[in-house]
């Protein structure tokens, strides 16, 4: 089967701050050097291979030493209603002072699940350790 779709390699920023490392290592500047296959301290690193392409992002979501593989295209999310400012069953104001803290709670509302399509394109990765040398 032929992947036509963009993988996305989803990491952690501990693992993400390794990979640009090596990544920064293995780059030479010299005459022939082009910015469209790495920029130091950006947002994104590109492979590209015979079935497409792979980029690797990181996400604050992602807890440490772990990873995730998605194709771009077959997650939907499917909502009920969009993200929205009145919240059901709730009467008032939106910004709610609590009693027990300093601070005020912005209220917002959303209905809706996340639905993979093709799940057997996806994978989870664990026990990536950002300190080992390999």
């Amino acid at each position: 089967m032929a992947l036509t779709k963009m993988l996305k390699f989803i990491f952690s920023f501990e693992s993400w701050k390794t990979l640009l490392k090596d990544a920064d290592a293995l780059r030479k500047t010299d005459a022939s050097y082009d910015e469209k296959k790495i920029k130091r301290g950006h947002e994104a690193i590109e492979f590209f291979f015979v079935n497409g392409c792979a980029k690797i992002v990181p996400n604050r979501f992602v807890r440490r030493g772990d990873a995730f593989v998605l194709a771009e295209g077959d997650w939907k999310m499917v909502e009920v209603s969009g993200v929205g400012f009145n919240v059901p069953g709730a009467e008032g104001d939106l910004l709610v002072k609590p009693i027990s803290t300093n601070a005020y709670t912005y209220r917002s509302y959303s209905s809706g699940q996340i639905f993979c399509l093709m799940p057997r394109r996806s994978a989870y990765i664990s026990g990536i350790n950002p300190e080992s040398s390999s």
